[in-house]
């Protein structure tokens, strides 16, 4: 508890020496992974990383206007407690989704062009990149580097490279991480949770919460009640596995809708 008081002080003394010794425009304070740290503080001692994420919206009130804030992190703050999203309800939400499409086939173009991929037409392959990677840039950068490695190759290729990369044993785009991390985020509920996504992997079409909850029901899922029904999509719409369409959902990303049904078997 002392060391928890004395680290506190530390940062709080920290952060009001960088706003005093900022003369020039407002003090721009960037925490990457917050929700990681604010949650590993939680489960330290209950209460730890509510206390930390308080501190910083004491000190975002206290020097309101000299003092501007980006938290970032991979995970959601509802994560961190109950009561960790009251913390930052004074911070506008960003959601941090792909690129636009024409941006990530000039990015793809670019890294073809960088790493000299010989193409048939570099411009249609960044193309067929782009839409394959769902113009997410991490898994373009994946792409380029397997067309690298292919030698020349043509657009219609690419959707071939990317189905490689879900079967791969090796697991080389560490897709794996959405089912191993539920765990983390679901705690005991984690394969009642995998056995949801494994419904909504194999719906060619969005399903409503009464659909979802007969399919469940026929499963013999613990998920039996539809109040918690709707209360756990709602948690995964916020974690990026499921996206809302009108009532019903669907999984947000086709890419990992099929890496999930693939590790899942």
């Amino acid at each position: 508890k002392f060391e928890r008081v004395r680290a506190d002080a530390a940062l709080d003394d920290l952060l009001q020496r960088a706003v005093a010794r900022t003369k020039d425009g407002p003090l721009v304070l960037f925490i990457d992974e917050v929700t990681v740290l604010a949650r590993n503080l939680e489960r330290e001692k209950p209460g730890g990383g509510d206390a930390f994420l308080h501190l910083l919206r004491r000190f975002r009130q206290e020097h309101s206007g000299r003092l501007a804030t980006v938290l970032s992190g991979s995970i959601g703050f509802h994560h961190v407690s109950e009561d960790a999203l009251s913390s930052v309800n004074d911070i506008r939400k960003v959601t941090v989704g792909p690129i636009r499409h024409d941006h990530a086939t000039y990015l793809a173009e670019c890294l073809l062009l960088g790493v000299n991929v010989p193409t048939t037409d570099r411009h249609q392959v960044a193309e067929s990149i782009a839409a394959a990677a769902e113009n997410v840039p991490y898994y373009i950068q994946h792409l380029v580097a397997g067309a690298a490695r292919e030698g020349s190759v043509k657009p219609d290729r690419i959707a071939e490279l990317l189905a490689a990369a879900i079967t791969d044993p090796h697991d080389p785009w560490d897709l794996r991480h959405y089912r191993d991390r539920l765990r983390n985020y679901y705690g005991d509920d984690a394969p009642a949770i995998a056995g949801l996504l494994d419904i909504y992997a194999h719906a060619p079409t969005p399903l409503s919460v009464n659909v979802t909850l007969q399919f469940l029901k026929t499963e013999g899922s613990p998920i039996t009640d539809r109040d918690q029904l709707v209360s756990f999509i709602e948690r995964l719409e916020q974690d990026h596995y499921l996206r809302r369409v009108g009532d019903d959902d669907c999984f947000a990303s086709g890419l990992v809708q099929s890496a999930w049904r693939a590790m899942r078997r």
